[in-house]
């Protein structure tokens, strides 16, 4: 991929902070398309491209979790107006019990982030659900857009023979963590590791097998179809 070099020299410290902030892991990363999909770039991220970002050249994305599936960051995104002014109320409650939270427009409504200390991927969604839960906000989505978000194709479906646990994989990252959707106590769509799927056993105690008649389908299609049955 041909980078193009930024026309204004931003400040290289700046541009560290703003990576070691928003930017987990460099070893990969997300870049939007002109129809507005996102490919995934295995290839190092570099200085360059982060400015050429910060400049508007061109857009990248953000994996929420680094190479040891931990979170810094969670980020709250609404999509219409009503549930931003909904995020905005949360961010004020948040305030008030001297948490900090950090708001941020979009072309449709806009995001509230929170900044953590490294985090296990899964601790961190459950929080999120948690926190939109108990604000009545459970229709404001937990950022988690990797790639084609849920228009993504899963080609790989693991689950358990004696307990109600499904995992689809659309993305992996050759080492550890996967992207896809899982369907256990509730249907969520995320990051996950391998030794999670191998830490689940039901009645029998039966191991995770993959599903070798499974045919390549949409995230989409298989949120809508486990959704049926939750």
């Amino acid at each position: 991929m041909r980078e193009r070099k930024p026309v204004l020299d931003l400040d290289r410290e700046i541009i560290g902070y703003f990576a070691n902030t928003f930017i987990p892991r460099f070893d990969r990363y997300p870049l939007q398309r002109r129809d507005g999909s996102y490919v995934a770039v295995n290839d190092l991220l570099t200085f360059d491209q982060i400015a050429n970002h910060l400049l508007g050249w061109h857009t990248l994305g953000a994996y929420t979790l680094d190479t040891d599936s931990q979170a810094r960051w969670l980020c709250l995104d609404a999509d219409d107006q009503p549930t931003w002014q909904g995020l905005i109320s949360l961010a004020r409650d948040l305030a008030a019990d001297f948490v900090p939270a950090y708001l941020g427009l979009s072309r449709r409504g806009g995001h509230l982030w929170l900044f953590t200390a490294p985090t296990p991927g899964r601790e961190i969604r459950r929080f999120g659900k948690q926190l939109l839960h108990e604000h009545g906000l459970e229709q404001v989505e937990l950022y988690a857009n990797e790639q084609k978000g849920l228009d993504a194709i899963a080609p790989v479906k693991l689950f358990t023979p004696d307990a109600n646990w499904t995992w689809y994989a659309s993305e992996y990252d050759a080492k550890d963590t996967l992207f896809g959707l899982v369907s256990g106590f509730e249907v969520e769509m995320g990051y996950f590791s391998l030794t999670e799927p191998e830490g689940v056993r039901g009645a029998l105690g039966l191991p995770i097998e993959r599903d070798l008649h499974y045919k390549p389908t949409t995230l989409r299609e298989l949120q809508q179809l486990h959704q049926q049955f939750d």
